[in-house]
């Protein structure tokens, strides 16, 4: 009998950095496991050789940070021709990275004669005007890639909010599936084993609820981006400076980061502090060590992202504050299963409010620490790879 193939196209893979070569990574292990041969198409200056536990990893050597148009541009076209000499697949899943990736997957199912998935972290071009930027062939490039995603087999969306959004502009309701993305699985791993359990465990409050130091963390851990607004989050640590039992922790390795390690030595803020990016054996204990989470999301980035640390935030049980719209994803989550609050991006005190409320409530921390975990039973990795293999055995019955 002959293996099903998948072809995955994504900017990073492991051991690059990166939420969305994670998520590649985990979903080629799984259709691996299930008899799939897999092969994935990404960018990096490490090389791989042949085959890496059942997955043929092909990596393009390209500068891994892209900095402009031009060499975004330029890794699309090195992965696009790497694509079209590739071995045939029954299926291709293109993903957001680089954006308009959607193009790249069309244009290779068509030649190979597949059939083609697009797995749309962040919505493009939609997410420019965002970040300020519309250039003049904007409306030309929106509407062709409304036309691309309605030529797919399937468009795979994260929430029930992005997936309305690109039914209401453009992309047909039938089109579209939601599969939700989840924390890293390990997260996972049980102290001792060295093995990754898929499902989370409900863990007691008596041992999540601890403070081994006397501070009261609020944990930022994850991407800074032009689609996160930091405003609100420095804004209300300045009006948080006298309670000396809280601090502001931000977790990660980038320009962005410099850039807040500066403006916080600008102002003074003693209560920020900065970590980089841990290693995967520490990342439980990392997450864990953060009696609140932060996500935050610009105004009007509701559809058209999700950022991928609010599963995480779910799977170790912390309540969550959301800096953003009522209207996302992420706090339809928050108030469905009473795991957190959502403040507005323009409310810093509604933020202090917030933090002050969980810091001094511990049976409302309990209740939504309860939450996070209901809600973790939903938003996992078994669920939503299993939704996957589903998908991709219907794209080629």
């Amino acid at each position: 009998m002959t293996k099903k193939s998948l072809l995955i196209i994504n900017r990073v893979y492991p051991p690059h950095r990166g939420a969305t070569g994670r998520m590649a990574e985990n979903l080629a292990r799984h259709m691996a496991s299930q008899g799939w041969d897999v092969q994935v198409l990404t960018t990096g200056a490490k090389k791989y050789k042949g085959l890496k536990k059942d997955i043929f990893v092909h990596s393009i050597k390209v500068n891994q940070e892209p900095r402009s148009v031009v060499s975004y541009l330029s890794i699309f076209r090195k992965l696009l021709t790497a694509a079209l000499f590739s071995q045939k697949p029954d299926v291709v899943v293109s993903m957001s990275d680089p954006p308009l990736c959607a193009v790249m997957g069309h244009i290779v199912s068509k030649v190979k004669g597949a059939k083609h998935i697009h797995w749309s972290h962040d919505v493009y071009p939609d997410l420019l005007p965002l970040f300020g930027k519309r250039p003049p062939v904007y409306n030309s490039v929106y509407k062709y890639m409304r036309r691309i995603l309605n030529r797919s087999s399937k468009v795979v969306v994260l929430e029930r909010c992005m997936a309305d959004y690109l039914v209401k502009t453009g992309v047909n309701r039938d089109k579209v599936s939601i599969i939700p993305n989840w924390a890293d699985p390990h997260i996972f791993i049980p102290e001792g084993t060295g093995k990754i359990a898929i499902q989370p465990k409900t863990v007691l409050p008596e041992k999540v609820f601890r403070d081994d130091s006397p501070k009261f963390r609020i944990l930022y851990a994850g991407n800074v981006g032009l689609a996160h607004d930091m405003r609100v989050i420095f804004n209300a640590a300045k009006k948080l400076l006298d309670h000396k039992e809280i601090e502001f922790v931000f977790v990660g390795t980038s320009d962005a980061h410099d850039d807040l390690a500066q403006e916080r030595a600008k102002e003074g803020l003693d209560n920020i502090k900065f970590m980089p990016y841990q290693p995967s054996h520490a990342l439980k204990g990392l997450l864990e060590s953060g009696d609140i989470h932060l996500v935050s999301m610009k105004q009007g980035a509701e559809g058209l992202l999700l950022p991928c640390k609010f599963y995480s935030s779910l799977a170790v049980g912390r309540p969550t504050i959301f800096v953003g719209s009522e209207k996302s994803g992420i706090a339809k989550v928050l108030k469905e299963y009473k795991a957190g609050i959502t403040v507005s991006n323009d409310k810093a005190q509604s933020l202090v409010d917030a933090i002050l409320y969980y810091r001094h409530n511990g049976q409302e921390w309990f209740n939504a620490q309860e939450g996070a975990i209901k809600a973790s039973q939903t938003y996992n990795i078994t669920t939503s790879l299993n939704a996957w293999s589903d998908e991709l055995n219907r794209a080629v019955k």
